[in-house]
């Protein structure tokens, strides 16, 4: 809460907030040890296995990044905004249709903080402003993160809690319907970009629907590609009442990122959900990299050296960010909370706090799901929160180069907005199980 803080209200880089929070940790173990007689421990395993796991992600990052950055070069990003565009009128709307479709997707089949490294950039290259740019990517991807990388948080929290995933699955749905029927007004409000009528009503719609479907088959691997399957159609229903009919053109570069992009996410979402431990995700990362880049792999060290030299700094905080979820896993504070946790609005606070602090929906329902007798709700709690954790937020920097402040202050507006109509929800359901 420290870093997400500090980093709104006064502006400081994401690294120096985090490195504080760290080190306020840190300092205050020691501190209790001595003045207490208490032996306080620091779990020094837990952090260096965290620091780890936290340079594996930057990897995959800054994998991701370079990729961006030849697509860019190569005029891949132009291409695929201007494969559906409509005339200028109705531009605005249609990137924001892009950004909830494109993040949706991303999230459902991959996660690892890739839908902001590609939707962000992309909307940079159309003319947004940098921090709505990753503000859209953070907030269109959020409510998708429950279900990320094809069921992964559902399937955790399943066996931590011993529930039926299926259960599990339907509950966040039901919670959740609000904020996928509102999501484009969501995003619209938050970003400063006017929704109009038409498309929050087909994007809306659509995605309610593919949700309702979702809450009867119960099933967490297709929920996420379902939810996007439902965005899509909404976009395209949308571009269709604008044009009458829809023609779609790529050049060859295009077709060909796309085709290794898209494969590279279904399987680092199959190597997330089948648990695939010797595939380590930047691995599938960056020999999507070599093969776009074929046969010019000599070009690939240039723009690794290049994406790295520009964020860096966001890439350490990405690393100290899990550094510090572990810490604060390890504390008693997951224990406090858990105590409280009985009620549904305590439940969707320790998700939402548990978000902030691990930067991992998987990782919060891990640590906070076997609680609570509403681990759903603790669910879509975390999902409402990865519109602003820090962590997230780090991986939008690095992405579209912009002060973390400006887009941790956009993602935050998001992150009310979907709490806003998701709480209201949730009390209603709660006072008519009641009674």
């Amino acid at each position: 809460m420290l870093t997400l803080l500090v980093t709104t209200l006064l502006g400081w880089e994401l690294l120096e907030a985090v490195s504080l929070a760290v080190g306020l940790h840190l300092s205050l173990s020691v501190l209790a040890s001595l003045f207490t007689g208490c032996t306080v421990h620091v779990p020094w395993m837990h952090a260096g296995q965290a620091a780890v796991k936290g340079a594996e992600i930057a990897l995959v990052v800054l994998a991701s990044l370079t990729l961006v950055e030849m697509m860019r070069n190569d005029g891949v990003l132009e291409s695929l905004l201007t494969a559906l565009e409509p005339d200028h009128r109705h531009r605005d709307r249609y990137l924001l249709g892009v950004s909830i479709v494109g993040a949706g997707a991303l999230e459902s089949v991959a996660s690892f903080g890739t839908p902001t490294t590609l939707v962000g950039p992309l909307l940079v290259d159309a003319g947004v402003r940098k921090p709505l740019a990753a503000a859209a990517a953070l907030i269109g991807h959020a409510p998708f993160g429950a279900f990320a990388a094809f069921g992964v948080p559902v399937l955790v929290a399943a066996e931590v809690t011993r529930r039926d995933p299926g259960d599990l699955t339907a509950g966040a749905l039901l919670w959740e319907l609000p904020a996928l029927a509102l999501l484009p007004v969501i995003v619209g409000k938050a970003v400063d970009v006017r929704h109009g009528r038409v498309l929050p009503v087909t994007v809306g719609l659509m995605t309610l629907a593919a949700g309702v479907v979702g809450c009867a088959l119960r099933s967490p691997a297709l929920t996420g590609p379902l939810l996007t399957f439902g965005a899509a159609a909404g976009l395209l229903w949308y571009l269709k009442l604008l044009e009458g009919e829809l023609s779609v053109e790529l050049s060859p570069r295009a077709v060909r990122a796309a085709v290794v992009y898209g494969t590279s996410m279904l399987i680092l979402g199959a190597v997330k959900s089948l648990h695939l431990d010797r595939v380590r995700p930047w691995m599938v990362l960056w020999g999507a990299v070599l093969a776009y880049a074929a046969p010019r792999w000599g070009r690939v060290p240039g723009y690794a050296r290049s994406v790295l030299s520009r964020s860096w700094r966001e890439l350490v905080a990405l690393i100290l960010c899990l550094v510090l979820g572990a810490l604060i896993a390890d504390s008693p504070l997951p224990d406090v909370l858990r105590g409280y946790a009985s009620a549904p609005p305590v439940a969707f606070a320790v998700g939402f706090v548990g978000e902030l602090v691990m930067g991992s929906t998987t990782a919060v329902m891990a640590t906070f799901s076997s609680g609570t007798p509403h681990p759903d709700l603790t669910l879509v709690g975390a999902a409402c929160a990865a519109a602003t954790c820090p962590y997230n937020v780090a991986v939008a920097a690095a992405a579209v180069r912009s002060h973390e402040k400006r887009i941790m202050r956009r993602g935050l507006l998001g992150t009310v907005y979907l709490s806003g109509v998701i709480v209201p929800w949730m009390l209603a359901l709660w006072w008519i199980e009641g009674s």
